[in-house]
């Protein structure tokens, strides 16, 4: 990716020509804005107390943090695509896996990743808000239902 300018392009036109549920091409949109209310962002705007990601209380809530680097949602990952970590930072690695065309069982990978990145947040706000506990195993199984759906 080049410019700035040339990368929002590019995000954007990635998000409004993914194939998946409206409702999470709208979730991603908000992604590449940075315009969630993490608990990173409340505390810097002084709207609360711990910056803390609240499903293992190990790292600051940023995006990166929430969607790939807890160690509870890497394994995630990992058990699901092993090969879409990198180093990059967050908007190079939401465009890395929004351009792949890589399968994942039958579905493609950049459907099945926007999926789990919506999956992923709720499970972070059911458990924030309802005390919910959902494991991997059960989101990833959400994530293939989904491709399933989109797929036909």
């Amino acid at each position: 990716m080049r410019s700035n300018n040339s990368n929002a392009h590019q995000i954007y036109r990635e998000i409004w020509s993914w194939r998946g549920p409206h409702r999470i091409q709208c979730f991603l949109w908000k992604l590449n804005h940075s315009s969630l209310l993490t608990n990173f962002t409340r505390v810097r705007r002084k709207m609360g107390q711990s910056e803390e990601f609240p499903l293992c209380n190990l790292g600051s809530e940023s995006f990166l943090y929430i969607f790939r680097d807890c160690i509870k949602v890497k394994d995630m990952w990992l058990s699901n695509h092993a090969s879409f970590f990198s180093d990059s930072d967050w908007l190079e690695w939401l465009y890395i896996n929004l351009i792949s065309v890589e399968h994942v069982v039958k579905y493609q990978w950049r459907l099945i990743f926007g999926v789990m990145l919506d999956l992923v947040w709720w499970r972070r706000n059911g458990f924030v808000f309802n005390n919910n506990i959902i494991d991997n195993r059960q989101l990833g199984e959400k994530a293939m239902a989904y491709g399933f759906c989109c797929s036909h």
